[in-house]
């Protein structure tokens, strides 16, 4: 006795919704089977796509069995034949079984209802025919698909689901920043995004040890489960999160309508941390001098290596040279840099921090100059930031309105797509430089306050602190240091080299030339940005 598969099929929303409905199948497939004296021993209902049958476990379970089965007919029950297949894998296998009489298959309703080994030509070519249809109304959507994507992709549209930090929003089908509160400090799902892209970006973390300290953090995936590395690493290499939209098939860059978590800057950096040859280890060793000291010969780093000698006791007296990165004998490069013991690059630095003139007195000068300029950096800025945003919100007007007009075919798609793409040009200039004003002034701050703070108390400061602070500090003070057989060419850092310029000037010098007046006896002349704040003390 024949085995009967009763199989019904859906694979979009529409149809769950309209008349291909599931449970509107199965009751006219019974109804179908009574009046042919059937009865279905299986049910499968399958909510998939026949575009590709390997997504159909039930359906290709089910010939699994009709194909290894010995001596049993089988009986398949479907509503039409597009909802046995779309694809010509599936009718080609479909047609095999039919002609070894394993398999009778019965369409309830379309044409032919029946289709076996006895089937004439004419059954057959409309069998063929309904299978060709089938196939061509899968094709058409993937085009019309292709077509409605590249539209919404140009228009700086996204087109898929939203990457981690960002939600889709199903009604007005766009992409929102994801601002559900979910870590550990009361943090954003997108602020946290932004943390593990500046963590990355200092060159601290690689992206297996960035995965557990977001975990650690409370970054977790709309789902709730923990984010794993393929997503950040995915993450870390797309332009979507800094405003951009990748277009799926050109793979052309276009300016996206979306807000950016993180900024073009930041982003680049990541760009650069990844394309590092060699991934930051987080058990490197740290040398005292590391990224301080350029070659004179050849401008390439000095680096340190350390260079161990056994002792006749059993011990090992280590120590510390440095030598040019490009100049070494196992690649054949020579460089007449010589090697450098760290004792005597540090005697170096610490002559040079003797260069640096900063009493009581001129502090309290620079207090005073930094008071102002910082006041009138941030009124100028303040300005600036006015202006930018003033001119980001008449933009995005614009482009909304301009969005309209092409819609009510006001205005040529053509034209739309060229002013609309000029608006957004504009737009993700304006929020770079927004981006670089806010970090110009914390610069601005940062630096100043370093050199307050440090003060007259320089040399004590760094021989103070330990090995990573004294490579901070040195950071913080030299702008560029070269080196060559004579010592040390230093470049100081802005600010820093006003308070070397004083060790050079006499004393008995008159402070401001202007009044004339002598300050505290000694008659120190400050620096030119001194004297913009300097007054005689009454």
């Amino acid at each position: 006795m024949p085995k009967t598969f009763l199989y019904a099929r859906v694979s979009s929303e529409e149809q769950r919704k309209d008349g291909y409905s599931l449970p509107k199948q199965v009751k006219k497939l019974k109804a179908y089977a009574k009046a042919m004296n059937l009865e279905a021993d299986v049910e499968l209902l399958e909510d998939e796509s026949a575009k590709d049958g390997r997504n159909r476990k039930l359906f290709n379970k089910m010939l699994k069995e009709i194909q290894d089965s010995v001596g049993q007919e089988y009986i398949i029950l479907c509503e039409k034949v597009d909802r046995l297949q779309r694809n010509f894998e599936d009718a080609q296998e479909i047609d095999e079984l039919v002609k070894e009489g394993k398999l009778t298959i019965h369409f309830s309703d379309d044409v032919p209802h029946l289709y076996d080994r006895t089937a004439n030509s004419h059954t057959k070519l409309m069998f063929g025919f309904k299978t060709l249809l089938a196939k061509f109304y899968i094709d058409l959507l993937r085009e019309e698909c292709i077509k409605g994507t590249d539209e919404k992709v140009a228009q700086g549209g996204w087109h898929s689901i939203a990457p981690i930090g960002y939600r889709n929003n199903k009604i007005l089908r766009t992409v929102e920043v994801d601002n559900e509160v979910i870590g550990n400090h009361d943090e954003t799902r997108a602020e946290l995004v932004k943390q593990f892209f500046e963590l990355y970006a200092s060159g601290k973390y690689d992206v297996r040890r960035l995965a557990k300290e977001m975990a650690s953090r409370g970054l977790v995936s709309k789902h709730g489960n923990p984010v794993g590395k393929s997503c950040i690493a995915n993450a870390l290499k797309n332009p979507f999160f800094y405003g951009i939209v990748t277009h799926p098939r050109t793979k052309e860059l276009i300016p996206g309508l979306h807000s950016a978590i993180v900024n073009k800057k930041l982003w680049d950096k990541c760009q650069t941390a990844r394309q590092q040859k060699t991934a930051y280890k987080h058990s490197r060793r740290m040398y005292k001098f590391r990224d301080i000291f350029k070659c004179s010969y050849c401008g390439c780093s000095i680096i340190g290596e350390p260079k161990r000698k056994k002792l006749k006791d059993g011990g090992v007296r280590e120590h510390i040279y440095y030598h040019c990165s490009y100049g070494s004998p196992k690649l054949g490069r020579n460089c007449p840099q010589p090697w450098w013991k760290e004792q005597r690059l540090e005697e170096l630095v610490l002559m040079s921090l003797k260069d640096v003139f900063a009493d009581d007195f001129i502090l309290d000068f620079l207090r005073k100059d930094m008071d102002m300029a910082f006041e009138k950096e941030q009124e100028f800025i303040e300005a600036e930031k006015k202006r930018l945003n003033t001119e980001y919100s008449r933009n995005e007007k614009q482009m909304k309105q301009l969005y309209i007009d092409k819609n009510a075919h006001v205005i040529p798609v053509a034209w739309f797509m060229e002013e609309f793409g000029k608006l957004r040009d504009r737009q993700e200039a304006i929020r770079e430089e927004l981006s670089r004003l806010d970090e110009e002034i914390e610069e601005f701050m940062e630096k100043g306050m370093v050199a307050i703070e440090l003060g007259n108390d320089l040399e004590n400061q760094y021989l103070s602190s330990d090995m990573e602070n004294k490579n901070n500090l040195l950071k913080i003070l030299y702008r560029t240091v070269k080196i060559d057989e004579s010592g040390l060419d230093i470049s100081w850092s802005p600010g820093w080299d006003e308070l070397v310029k004083l060790k050079e000037i006499e004393l008995g010098q008159r402070l401001d030339r202007d009044f004339g007046k002598m300050v505290d006896g000694r008659g120190l002349e400050p620096p030119a940005s001194a004297v913009r704040t300097l007054r005689s003390p009454n």
